[in-house]
């Protein structure tokens, strides 16, 4: 799914006018228990930004969103940045060695992939800034057994 919609993006902005950057992309599939629906949800992030995700107090400090019930969505970028750089360091290692992959490597699918798109660097933000009470979700978060620390 997240090769078909990167190939999708990619190719829909093609011949966007604008100045090409390395972007990465993911998906999450976010379960109706914790958002207001259940969806799939692609995430286009420069790579300096996901690694400023990775820090769970600079996303509780720094990072606002535009409506109260968004604030799931942090929880998931904070979850993809953990696992980025372990991903990065697995696959790299497999593209090194420049041989055809097995049968058994192809079972396990990037679940971020870097993609060259000419996006605007002029969006503005549709809704005022709303800063997340995190107290109101620590308990669930922790009934849920999801991690955002460090």
């Amino acid at each position: 799914l997240l090769n078909d919609a990167a190939n999708y993006v990619a190719g829909a902005l093609a011949t966007s006018p604008h100045t090409k950057s390395v972007w990465l992309m993911c998906m999450t599939c976010e379960d109706r228990v914790a958002v207001r629906r259940r969806c799939i949800r692609c995430f286009l992030l420069q790579a300096d930004d996901l690694a400023k995700f990775s820090d769970w107090q600079w996303v509780k400090s720094q990072v606002a969103v535009e409506k109260p019930w968004h604030w799931f969505r942090l929880v998931a970028l904070h979850r993809i940045a953990q696992v980025a750089a372990n991903e990065n360091s697995r696959f790299s290692r497999r593209e090194r060695e420049q041989s055809m992959p097995l049968v058994d490597d192809q079972a396990e699918h990037r679940r971020l992939v870097r993609l060259s798109l000419g996006l605007p660097d002029t969006e503005l933000a549709v809704a005022e800034p709303y800063p997340i009470d995190w107290s109101q979700h620590e308990e669930m978060l922790h009934e849920w057994k999801v991690s955002v620390s460090n």
